[in-house]
């Protein structure tokens, strides 16, 4: 089995300046300063600077970006971990889960019949290198130090594409107390836990104070 990628990643600190992380992705080195190659030019451009404003480095990715990369950030796409089958109205009910060389992501393709039709899934890799997508909805409830050599994992092939661009994981609120409804909240027992949105619209009724969804939402907890 390959070193996992959460065990071979280098780290550059910039003096006053954000610390670059790789696996594979090349580096580039100038006045005493570091960055990422990112967009395979060999170069300290607009889309590698990290001196510049973030949306005037996405707007010079845009123009460097391939058609069906720029598509492909439009959808998101529910996935799994291979070592966390999820448990949800949309899992396969038999999956073969094929491992990669790292024994970290599930390379196994699907094919299966949902609620919304037939459907046909790559495994992880085909879908970050041949599919270009980089939006995935995680349902599996992980310990933190798995799900960090996922996403890594993720990110070090995302690092082997022409163009470097993230892997972003979402979730639904793993925050709420009570049964966990599918669509509605993803997982629990890693994250704190709050009430749920029942339980915050009766705090509301109750007090007739609308700051408690603010506070909740905001960061401040009720």
């Amino acid at each position: 089995m390959a070193v996992k990628t959460s065990d071979n990643i280098k780290r550059y600190q910039n003096p006053g300046g954000p610390e670059i992380g790789t696996v594979s992705r090349r580096i580039i080195e100038r006045d005493g300063l570091v960055f990422k190659d990112i967009d395979s030019s060999g170069q300290v451009t607009a889309v590698n600077d990290w001196r510049l404003p973030p949306e005037e480095r996405a707007a010079a990715y845009v123009k460097v970006l391939s058609v069906k990369e720029k598509i492909a950030q439009l959808f998101i796409s529910d996935w799994r971990m291979g070592k966390y089958p999820a448990a949800s109205p949309m899992s396969p009910k038999n999956e073969h889960i094929i491992f990669d060389e790292s024994g970290i992501l599930d390379d196994g393709e699907i094919r299966n019949k949902t609620i919304f039709g037939e459907q046909y899934l790559p495994g992880t890799t085909a879908l970050i290198k041949e599919w270009f997508n980089r939006h995935l909805i995680l349902r599996a409830n992980p310990r933190p130090e798995d799900l960090a050599d996922w996403l890594n994992q993720m990110h070090a092939v995302a690092e082997e594409c022409g163009h470097f661009v993230p892997v972003q994981v979402m979730s639904n609120s793993r925050n709420e107390n009570g049964e966990v409804v599918y669509g509605m909240n993803d997982a629990s027992g890693v994250f704190a836990t709050w009430p749920g949105t029942l339980g915050i619209a009766a705090a509301v009724k109750g007090t007739g104070d609308m700051k408690i969804v603010d506070g909740f939402h905001g960061g401040s907890r009720p």
